[in-house]
C-alpha cells in the first residue's frame, strides 16, 4: 500500500502530477474563516501585526497549521511501531528557501516526538495578498514606554500561569502569546486578570489570544472518486508546542523580540522515563531541552534571526518549588483556578486527576504545602490524601512507578544519577541564566552545569514525592 501525503491547499494551487501518482493524497484546505478545513486565522494575524506581517511569517504559519493537521490525522502502530512517518506537502511563497528549511523542521520534529517528517515546498505560482504586509495600522496597540522586552508562552496551566508571575515579578515586560479556542480562552482572561491584579502597569493589552483550528467536522479529500476524510485520529498531539513556538515566534520577529519564554518545571523538561513501559514515543517532550535547541535553530533561520533564543526559567526546579514561588506572590488562589488535564477540553475545565500532568499536579501542590483545591477545579478522581494505594484509578500502576523511581533516586543518590539516568547525563541547558540577563549568558558554561543541577532538581522531586506518597 502506498503512504499517504498529506496536502496542507493554502488556495488555488494543484499537487503535481508526480505526488499522486506516488502516494494517496490526503488534501487538507487551508485559510482563514470556517469554510476550509483548518481554520489558519491568517487574517487575524494580519489585523493584528499590519505592516510587520509578511511572507516569512505567512508561510510558517501554513507550514506548521499544515503540520499540525498532520498530527492530528497520522496515527501510529501501536506501542511496539509508535514512531510515526509524517509526509507533508504545502505551497510556500519561497519553495527553494523551504527546501533549506526542510532539514531544521524534521530535525525539531524528531527531537520533540520521535517521528520521521518528509516535508516537501511546493512553489506558489501566485502570492496571495494576505501574504503581503497589512496597509492599515496594526490592532495589536501597545502603550508607549511600555514595550515588552520578551515574548512568552500563556496556556492557562499552572506553570504557565506560575511562569508569567516569576517573569513579571523579575523585572521583565512579556507580550504573553495564547491559543485561545473554546472554553480555554476566558479561562486564560480570568487567570490574566488576576496578574493584573497583582501587576498594575499591566494590560490586557498585553494578552493576544490567537485562534487558528481545525474545523474537524467537514470532510474532505477526494482522490479517484473514493472519498479521504480528515479526521482526528491522534488524541495526544505530540507536535503542538512546535506550533505554539512558531506562532510565538511570528510575533517575536514583528516586534523585534529575540527572547521566547516557555515556563515548565524540571521533571517535564528533562522528559524522564519513569518505568519502561513509558519509554515510547507517547511520552511528549513540550520543553525538552533538545527540542527546544533544534526549535531555535529552525526559528532562527526561518527569521534569518541568529539572536533569537528560546529559554525556561524552571528546567532546574520541580514544580511544587514553581507554585510555591507564585503562592509567595500572593497568587495561591489563582494557581487553584488552573487548568493542567489533557483530557479538560473533552470534560469542561475541570482536572480528571488521573492524566500524567494531572498526577504530578497532585502532587506538587502537596509539595508546595497548598491545601487542597476545594470549590476550584475539584479532580474527577483525586488520589487520596491518605492510604493512596487505595486510589480507584486505573493509572494507579503508573503512579506506583513512579513512586518506585524516586525510591531508588534516593537510594542512590546523585553520582548515580548523574551517571545513569539518560535525562541527565545528556542535560543540556534551557534557561539561559537568570531571567533577567536579556543576553543568554555563555552557552557552554551554563551545558557543562546542567548534568549536575538536573540530576538534583530529580532527586528533591523524589524527596518530595516519597513524602506524599508514604
Amino acid at each position: 500500500m502506498r503512504d499517504t501525503l498529506l496536502f496542507g491547499s493554502t488556495g488555488r494551487e494543484y499537487l503535481p502530477a508526480k505526488f499522486r501518482k506516488s502516494f494517496r493524497i490526503l488534501t487538507v484546505r487551508m485559510g482563514p474563516g470556517r469554510e476550509p478545513d483548518f481554520n489558519t486565522w491568517t487574517d487575524g494575524f494580519r489585523r493584528l501585526l499590519g505592516p510587520r506581517w509578511d511572507a516569512h511569517s505567512f508561510d510558517l504559519l501554513n507550514v506548521m497549521c499544515a503540520l499540525r493537521a498532520a498530527d492530528r490525522y497520522f496515527g501510529d502502530q501501536g506501542m511496539f511501531c509508535s514512531r510515526r512517518k509524517i509526509l507533508l506537502a504545502v505551497h510556500v511563497t519561497n519553495a527553494s528557501r523551504w527546501r533549506r528549511l526542510a532539514q531544521p523542521l524534521s530535525k525539531a520534529v524528531s527531537a520533540l516526538s520521535n517521528d520521521v517528517l518528509e516535508f516537501y515546498p511546493l512553489q506558489m505560482r501566485i502570492i496571495p495578498g494576505i501574504a503581503m504586509p497589512g496597509d492599515s495600522q496594526p490592532e495589536l496597540k501597545l502603550p508607549e514606554g511600555g514595550q515588552p522586552d520578551c515574548v512568552c508562552l500563556f496556556s492557562g496551566g499552572a506553570d504557565s500561569f506560575a511562569g508569567a508571575a516569576y517573569l513579571l515579578s523579575r523585572g521583565r515586560r512579556p507580550l504573553f502569546i495564547s491559543h485561545s479556542v473554546g472554553p480555554v480562552s476566558g479561562l486564560q482572561k480570568r487567570l490574566f486578570n488576576d496578574l493584573i491584579e497583582r501587576f498594575k502597569w499591566l494590560g490586557p493589552q498585553y494578552l493576544v489570544q490567537l485562534r487558528p483550528q481545525p474545523n474537524t467536522t467537514r470532510a474532505f479529500a477526494r482522490h479517484r472518486g473514493k472519498c479521504l476524510y480528515w479526521k482526528p485520529r491522534e488524541g495526544l498531539q505530540r507536535l503542538r508546542s512546535a506550533f505554539f513556538f512558531s506562532i510565538a515566534g511570528i510575533f517575536a520577529r514583528a516586534l523585534g523580540l529575540d527572547e521566547i519564554f516557555m515556563c515548565e518545571n524540571g521533571l517535564v523538561a528533562a522528559a524522564i522515563v519513569f518505568a519502561p513501559i513509558d519509554d515510547s514515543s507517547y511520552t511528549t517532550r513540550p520543553a525538552e531541552p533538545h527540542f527546544l535547541r533544534a526549535m531555535e535553530s529552525f526559528l532562527q533561520q526561518v527569521f534569518d534571526m541568529p539572536s533569537l533564543s528560546i529559554r525556561n526559567p524552571f528546567q532546574y526546579m520541580t514544580k511544587g518549588e514553581v507554585l510555591a514561588d507564585a503562592a509567595k506572590l500572593g497568587l495561591a488562589e489563582s494557581l487553584f483556578r488552573t487548568v493542567s488535564c489533557w483530557r479538560s477540553g473533552n470534560r469542561g475545565l475541570r482536572n480528571c486527576g488521573q492524566c500524567v500532568p494531572c498526577l504530578f499536579r497532585q502532587l506538587a501542590f502537596s509539595e508546595a504545602k497548598l491545601p487542597p483545591a476545594l470549590g476550584h477545579n475539584r479532580y474527577l478522581v483525586p488520589i487520596p490524601q491518605r492510604r493512596w494505594r487505595r486510589w480507584r484509578s486505573k493509572e494507579l500502576g503508573r503512579l506506583e512507578d513512579i513512586r518506585e523511581y524516586c525510591r531508588m533516586a534516593v537510594k542512590r543518590g546523585l553520582p548515580f544519577l548523574m551517571a545513569h539516568e539518560l535525562s541527565a547525563v545528556d542535560a543540556i541547558d534551557a534557561t539561559g541564566g537568570p531571567v533577567y540577563c536579556r543576553k543568554p549568558n555563555d552557552r557552554q558554561k551554563l551545558d557543562e552545569k546542567a548534568p549536575k543541577k538536573t540530576a538534583d532538581v530529580i532527586l528533591r522531586f523524589a524527596r518530595a514525592t516519597l513524602q506524599r506518597l508514604q
